[in-house]
């Protein structure tokens, strides 16, 4: 299993950049964060190959929303920059979403007061000019939908809405990112909706529920889903850990090795 330690749920006592060194000392392979804007892209770059780290994934989007027609050429843009810092950094996933978070974790909301028809057709538009970018790249987009529980004022909040836009834009280089965390609290129904869109799954978000801590923590059984994503569906993608450690990071660390 490709596990990843999101950097910015785990050892936040440390500065950004140190997280790096925490990483490997803690015997993990992959990495991952939000935003490439607000930090170094040298410092990073030094950082992954000081530490023989593979960065999972970083998002894609920051300022501007997928969903919002009045800027989908600034959104190509920027997704275009962040194609190229991917391609710096060794990185061939970019986390998209229909509304982007500023740099405190806040929804930005531009579009939401459109109509579902026209963010649904704004998100198409933007997300096959994505994928001719990551063609040329030879990079892949992970689409999230995210529980407006955690995230207030998001729109794209089951798996289906997000499944239904990739199988419309139909490009090979765009896959769902499925939080287990986000969607077991917008629909739970794991197993049917796993096996329904088995077939464009490309990437795994772990924290339980919920309250996001380490697998074992809360209602979700952890064991079935592995042996349902891993041995039936034959998923090979990254696992990642979004979560913060319900007690000690010793024991936090410790559950994600047994996982």
């Amino acid at each position: 299993m490709k596990k990843s330690i999101c950097i910015e749920k785990l050892f936040l006592d440390l500065p950004f950049y140190e997280r790096f060194d925490k990483t490997r000392k803690a015997g993990f392979d992959y990495i991952e964060f939000g935003s490439w804007g607000c930090h170094d892209v040298d410092i990073i770059q030094k950082k992954l190959k000081e530490n023989n780290l593979q960065l999972g994934c970083f998002s894609g989007d920051m300022d501007y929303n997928l969903i919002d027609p009045a800027h989908s050429k600034e959104y190509v843009e920027y997704f275009r920059s962040s194609a190229e810092v991917a391609v710096r950094l060794g990185c061939k996933n970019l986390v998209v979403h229909s509304n982007s978070f500023g740099t405190t974790g806040e929804t930005n909301t531009a579009g939401n007061e459109n109509s579902d028809s026209v963010k649904i057709a704004a998100a198409a538009v933007n997300l096959h000019e994505c994928a001719k970018i990551c063609e040329e790249y030879d990079l892949y987009i992970q689409m999230e939908p995210v529980s407006p529980y955690a995230k207030p004022g998001y729109w794209m909040n089951t798996t289906s809405l997000a499944a239904d836009l990739i199988r419309a834009v139909g490009s090979k280089r765009i896959r769902l990112l499925y939080d287990v965390f986000h969607m077991q609290q917008m629909e739970g129904d794991l197993t049917h909706t796993l096996r329904k869109h088995a077939d464009i799954l490309g990437y795994v978000h772990v924290g339980d529920v919920p309250d996001r801590h380490e697998p074992g923590t809360g209602e979700v059984n952890w064991d079935y889903l592995k042996h349902l994503i891993i041995d039936e569906l034959q998923f090979d993608g990254i696992w990642a850990f979004e979560l913060s450690p319900a007690t000690t990071e010793e024991a936090c660390l410790q559950a994600l090795h047994a996982f």
